[in-house]
């Protein structure tokens, strides 16, 4: 921390600096850190490391956090971002999480056209669409940990009680 933040407030400055730095970054395998409840150690946090070439002090801070991590087999209902010839991406609202699921992940009567840029399908319920912005469920089949800020994912659609679960357009979910 620069050491204009050192003072009365240096508690609060600390705990605001960790949200900033941690929120929405990816720890290991331990997940996609979503919000930082508290700190622990606050005696500490007084008692930093100084560096003396620029006067900068480094803390070392216990914290608790609220972290998602997907699993293999994990159902969950995400929001189609992008669709292609390969199948389409997917998000659960996280930015850093992508969901892939493959045209060879979903039931064999879906075909892209083109020209709409979705996938589609048709049933005995009528005409099922997967289109940017519709909500889909999914299970997921893979988890990668691809980087210290992104988690990415393949799924699939093929399955019981999986699918569609709003077209593109709605506002009830």
């Amino acid at each position: 921390m620069h050491p204009e933040n050192f003072g009365a407030e240096l508690r609060q400055r600390i705990h605001k600096r960790l949200c900033e730095d941690v929120e929405g970054t990816v720890h290991g395998t331990t997940g996609i850190v979503v919000a930082v409840l508290r700190f622990y150690d606050e005696q500490d946090c007084e008692r930093g490391l100084i560096e003396y070439e620029t006067g900068h002090a480094s803390f070392i801070v216990n914290y608790e956090a609220i972290v998602f991590r997907p699993f293999k087999s994990q159902v969950l209902d995400a929001k189609v971002t992008l669709t292609h010839e390969h199948g389409f991406n997917a998000t659960v609202g996280l930015s850093n999480l992508s969901i892939f699921v493959s045209k060879h992940n979903m039931p064999r009567e879906f075909a892209y056209r083109a020209e709409a840029e979705m996938w589609s399908m048709e049933d005995e319920d009528g005409a099922v669409e997967v289109a940017v912005d519709c909500v889909v469920r999914l299970r997921v089949v893979n988890v990668t940990f691809a980087s210290k800020t992104e988690v990415t994912c393949i799924g699939t659609i093929d399955g019981d009680f999986l699918g569609v679960l709003e077209e593109a357009g709605s506002d009830d979910i």
